[in-house]
């Protein structure tokens, strides 16, 4: 295998190595690197930068719309986050890149945050 690999790289050069690194990277679980709770409260974009870094793609945004004044929860920032429906993993549980992961952001009715056009259910 190695040897047909080192063929091919002669061939296609650097691009079939890296995209052979790529499809071995997408098929492996990522580290999610903390608890459900350790994302609660933090800013929604920071959340979603931290994810998108180690790999993950299928992040979805949902309004909670239920914010009065925002003294005790501030908007924009995380209610609750499920990794494939699960709101209860632990930090060194792992996940494929494409798992469905669901981030609730505090939000007052209908305003502020108007890029997540999503409800929460």
């Amino acid at each position: 295998m190695l040897k047909k690999l080192y063929q091919w790289k002669k061939l296609f050069g650097n691009q079939l190595i890296n995209f052979v690194a790529l499809l071995s990277l997408l098929s492996m679980p990522i580290v999610i690197g903390g608890d459900a709770s350790s994302f609660e409260d933090m800013k929604y974009t920071d959340v979603v930068a931290k994810l998108n870094e180690k790999g993950f793609t299928n992040i979805q945004l949902r309004r909670s719309n239920n914010l009065i004044n925002g003294w005790v929860n501030k908007e924009g920032t995380v209610k609750s986050i499920s990794v494939n429906g699960n709101s209860k993993f632990k930090g060194a549980d792992s996940f494929y890149h494409d798992t469905p992961i669901i981030i609730v952001v505090y939000t007052f009715e209908d305003e502020g945050c108007e890029e997540i056009t999503d409800k929460a259910d």
